[in-house]
């Protein structure tokens, strides 16, 4: 629900970095998760990147086109993105953030493990 601030984990697993949404995403919260995972990005020259909004609630256009515009400033760091998400509401607002570069991302329903296979197949490798 708005106004209850949620979290966010960031971490690397078999070459790929995680990051994990929680609840309800502030501007502010979103920030320091682009923090964060622009350090575990400016560590190997490309990598791969899950964002799971599994646990997610549905975010604001507002942070949508911060995603945006953070995924365009670091896309020469990152190889590809899987995006998984709940629903409809969640993979069209992923598709704005990440939509100019349709090669480089694609998004998935409810399936982490899919989501992992697809960034770990060997043509995915950075």
């Amino acid at each position: 629900m708005p106004g209850l601030e949620g979290s966010f984990r960031i971490y690397s697993e078999n070459g790929i970095v995680m990051i994990e949404f929680f609840g309800w995403m502030t501007e502010s919260l979103l920030e320091q998760a682009q923090i964060k995972l622009k350090e575990e990005l400016l560590k190997t020259p490309k990598s791969n990147v899950l964002y799971n909004g599994l646990e997610m609630e549905d975010p604001s256009l507002t942070l949508t086109l911060l995603m945006q515009s953070f995924h365009e400033s670091m896309r020469d760091r990152i190889q590809l993105s899987a995006i998984v998400v709940p629903g409809y509401r969640i993979a069209f607002l992923s598709r704005l953030a990440f939509g100019g570069q349709e090669s480089k991302y694609r998004v998935f329903y409810n399936n982490r493990a899919e989501a992992i296979a697809w960034l770990s197949a060997p043509n995915a490798t950075p």
